[in-house]
């Protein structure tokens, strides 16, 4: 039934329509700040936690297109417990008094907050405000020193990465620290890092 209506609500919206990226600093609260972005998830979700007179999460993922949001925006509503109620919000939107799921052009979001409404309207005008354009998903390249056994050895992750979460496996571990991830070889045999990445534009690369 909730793909039923997830189709039915779409919007008309041009098959080009695409929006380069969602600016992290173009997504903001009133009465709160931004405390952490985290790109862990194995999904592809990039969360950011912002805190103050209230708490608010926002769950942002910027895909190939609309068809991949959409895409995203069902899996995201699947996964809740209980029923959410179709919202005039985006192309395609639900959600209760404290979460809201949306889809725009090649953006889904969700916000969990206390004023989840009013929370999205804020970060789907963020979107709309956002630079049009394809958006670059190629993967970043990571440069990674000679590691020494029992050596902390510093990640060295491009300029342009927000947020970073790093695995290595084999015989080393990886950690982080207040500046940045390292990775301590624990002896001779291989390793291999498994890296999650996204930008300032919010993508995960």
């Amino acid at each position: 039934m909730r793909a039923f209506l997830l189709l039915a609500l779409s919007l008309p919206v041009s098959a080009a329509a695409q929006r380069t990226g969602l600016p992290v600093d173009s997504v903001a609260f009133t009465g709160t700040q931004r405390v952490d972005v985290d790109a862990s998830d194995p999904h592809g979700w990039v969360r950011l936690t912002f805190e103050g007179e209230r708490s608010v999460r926002v769950d942002v993922r910027v895909l190939a297109d609309r068809t991949a949001a959409r895409a995203a925006l069902q899996d995201a509503v699947r996964a809740t417990s209980g029923e959410l109620s179709a919202i005039a919000l985006a192309d395609a939107a639900f959600g209760d008094a404290g979460y809201v799921a949306f889809a725009r052009e090649n953006i889904a979001v969700v916000v969990r907050s206390s004023s989840a409404l009013a929370d999205a309207r804020t970060v789907d005008a963020a979107i709309r405000a956002a630079p049009r354009g394809a958006p670059d998903l190629t993967e970043i390249a990571i440069e990674l020193p000679q590691l020494f056994v029992g050596v902390p050895t510093s990640i060295l992750l491009d300029r342009n990465v927000l947020a970073a979460h790093v695995v290595a496996h084999g015989a080393a571990h990886a950690r982080r620290t207040r500046r940045g991830w390292v990775v301590t070889r624990t002896g001779p045999a291989e390793i291999r890092l498994e890296t999650q990445l996204c930008d300032t534009l919010l993508r995960r690369r």
